[in-house]
This record gives C-alpha cells, sequence and structure tokens, in this order.
C-alpha cells in the first residue's frame, strides 16, 4: 500500500475524497493515512458525515477547515516528538543521579505536561457565506450551491457562484422589490448589482438594496463594511445610507466601515470623489482621505494611508499603532471568536503589523504576542488575553 508522498498533498485529497474524485491509487495512499492513527480515521468520518456539512456549510468544496486540520495536528506531532525527548532526556538524567530510588519516582504520580492550549484549537478563518433575504422575508443560505437563484414570484433571476450573487439590469422584475444581502461572522460575499456597481462585503455586514434601479438616484443601506466599485453613471448619484452619514458618488472606489459596536463610521476614498453628508455638514473627499463621524455625531476629514482601511479586500491585515481591543474586534469577525481581557489595561496596548487574512490563527496570536506584553490562551472558541 502506498503512503502519501507529500504531506501537502492531504487536504487535496481529503476534500477530493469527499468528492467523489479520487483515483484508486489515491484511494490506497488515503486508506492507509486512515488506519495510521486513530485520530486520522476520527477526523475522516467526521468531515464525511452529513451533520458536519450542515453545521459548516461555508466550508463544503473548500480546504480551509481540513488544511487548518492538517496544520494543527501536524504541529501536535511534531510539539509531542519534542516533548517525548524531552521527558526521555529527564528521565535519563534522574536515573543516573539518584539510582535505586528512580523506581520509586516513576511509579508514583507525576504532573503532566502539555502544550500551549494556543495549540490545540483549529479556529479556522472566514470564507465565503452569506444569506440572501429576500423582500417578503425568506432568507437563502449562499455558501453551498452554484446554482442560479430562479424567484418566479419576482421575475428574478440572480447568478450565483458561491463566491457572489450577479443582478442583470434586464430583470424582467415585478414592482420595487428590494433585497438584502447578510453576512455572519466569520463570512464574506460580494454582489455586482442591476446597475454594474460591485460590492465586496465584510463579516457581520448587510447590504439592502433595490432589484433594479429606478428614479433619479441608486440608493442602498449599508451595515458593517463593504468595499464599493460604483458604476459611472453621471446624471444618477449612487447614494449609500449608513448610520450617521450618506455617501453619495458618481463612480469611483472607497470603503465605508460602519459597525453598529463601534462608535464612529468612515469612509475612506481610493479613486474619484465622494460627498459626505450628515446632521453636522458636508465634506467633499479626495483620493487619500478618510470621512469620519465620531462618536458625538461630528463629521470631519483626515489624510490617510489607504491601505490601512481597505487590505481586507484584498486578503491582508493591516494595523498601524492600534489598541489591541481594535484588532481583537477585527479578529472577532473574522474568525468568529470571543475575546476576554484579564485587564482593561490590556486592551489599550498598541500593536502595528501586516498578516495575511487567511492566515493560521495559531501563527496570527503566535505574532501579537512576540510583537506585544499579552498573552493568548485559547479555550474553545474563547480567547482570553493576559500580561506577560
Amino acid at each position: 500500500m502506498q503512503k502519501i508522498p507529500n504531506y501537502s498533498q492531504l487536504p487535496d485529497l481529503l476534500v477530493r475524497s469527499l468528492q467523489g474524485l479520487l483515483t484508486t491509487e489515491e484511494e490506497s495512499m488515503l486508506s492507509q493515512w486512515r488506519q495510521e492513527d486513530e485520530r486520522h480515521e476520527a477526523f475522516f468520518q467526521k468531515i464525511s458525515s452529513e451533520k458536519f456539512w450542515k453545521e459548516h456549510p461555508q466550508a463544503q468544496y473548500q480546504k480551509e477547515i481540513v488544511e487548518a486540520w492538517c496544520r494543527l495536528s501536524q504541529q501536535k506531532q511534531k510539539r509531542t516528538r519534542l516533548l517525548r525527548l524531552r521527558r526521555w532526556s529527564i528521565a535519563a538524567t534522574i536515573v543516573l543521579c539518584l539510582g535505586g530510588s528512580s523506581y520509586w519516582l516513576f511509579n508514583s504520580s507525576s504532573p503532566t505536561v502539555t502544550s500551549s492550549p494556543t495549540a490545540e484549537q483549529a479556529i479556522i478563518p472566514g470564507t465565503y457565506k452569506a444569506e440572501l433575504i429576500l423582500s417578503d422575508g425568506a432568507r437563502l443560505p449562499l455558501a453551498n450551491s452554484k446554482q442560479p437563484i430562479v424567484l418566479p414570484q419576482e421575475g428574478t433571476l440572480i447568478q450565483n457562484d458561491g463566491t457572489s450573487l450577479q443582478y442583470s439590469e434586464k430583470q424582467k422584475n415585478r414592482g420595487n422589490i428590494t433585497h438584502t444581502l447578510y453576512i455572519p461572522r466569520g463570512g464574506e460575499y460580494n454582489v455586482t448589482l442591476s446597475d454594474g456597481t460591485q460590492v465586496f462585503l465584510n463579516s457581520e455586514s448587510e447590504l439592502q438594496y433595490p432589484v433594479n434601479f429606478s428614479g433619479a438616484t441608486r440608493e442602498v443601506r449599508l451595515s458593517g463594511e463593504a468595499y464599493f466599485k460604483v458604476a459611472h453613471q453621471a446624471q444618477v448619484p449612487f447614494i449609500i445610507k449608513t448610520r450617521g452619514m450618506e455617501v453619495k458618488v458618481l463612480g469611483t472606489e472607497f470603503n465605508l466601515r460602519a459597525y453598529k459596536d463601534e462608535n464612529y463610521t468612515a469612509t475612506t476614498l481610493v479613486k474619484g470623489k465622494v460627498e459626505c453628508n450628515n446632521a453636522s455638514g458636508s465634506l467633499i473627499l479626495q483620493p487619500g482621505e478618510q470621512g469620519i463621524v465620531d462618536a458625538n455625531n461630528q463629521l470631519s476629514k483626515q489624510k490617510v494611508n489607504t491601505e490601512d482601511f481597505t487590505a481586507w479586500h484584498a486578503g491582508m491585515f493591516v494595523f498601524r499603532s492600534q489598541r489591541l481591543e481594535e484588532v481583537m474586534n477585527t479578529l472577532i469577525r473574522w474568525y468568529d471568536i470571543q475575546v476576554f481581557y484579564d485587564s482593561p489595561a490590556q486592551k489599550e496596548v498598541l500593536f502595528s503589523g501586516k498578516v495575511k487574512r487567511f492566515e493560521d490563527f495559531n501563527t496570527l496570536l503566535q505574532m501579537l504576542e512576540a510583537a506585544g506584553s499579552a498573552t493568548f490562551t485559547v479555550k474553545g472558541r474563547t480567547v482570553i488575553v493576559g500580561q506577560k
């Protein structure tokens, strides 16, 4: 029976096994891997179960959850070998030093050595998942299906490729119908509206929009965070309404962040020109500027490095002298975790860094720990932040 030649091939073999795409030779290699360790077989049975995919629909046909487990399993095996070598080294020293008394030492109870809890958790990055909420309140999960969404009662046809929705400007729509695209924690999804505008939605966000635009303006509502590429229509302004701010554009690229649990709303302009309005006034943004509505509902603008606020759209996290609480709030949404602090002072620790958005969670925590004065302990899906 042939072994898997390269450990990096394992996630691909597991995923294709679920899809029934393995060759006879690959089936043989995977079978041997399953027999090597009872944990291998337990994991294979888990991901093969219908219950598992119902609980994790966003991961179907994607490698993230399988790759995360494989990486962690490999790390744990390495640590186990190191611990075993360390224990045998200590044992040999005790035998040499204590002679006959070693029998009593090794047959009495001794402390258990365990690896860091951070290394034991399979917390995976977010992936493409969302719900489409129809005008009648019906909710359609989007992660699994790549089939077009046909809504005969609305006269609507929507293309769906598993990562994005696409509406056509030629809809035979019956009346003014509004849809809402809802992104939960640990998710992201994209939508191309009927006018050609592209919207990239971040975790824990919600966009409400008409199936067909009509009238003198194109209006949508946003809660959360999204990156917009607005289709240019000089005579029909595109307007985003959100908490504390209204953003008016003709054709441009920008990021808009308006989470309900944060005390500010921010528009960061990448290309073009936008107008920000609220009860306190109005201002025009140029590329490289950010319009902010603060906790007192005051509107202002400042020069910024746009990458700091748009990097998530390109698959990166960029933190520049950010409070640890702000950093962790970003991770909470993307990795779907809970965070508790041993001390309120830990929230104020400043952190700067640039990491991949799909980085292994444990690796990311190790980087945060190495760069600051905080420690991180993981229990289940809860991260406890302590002090070194």
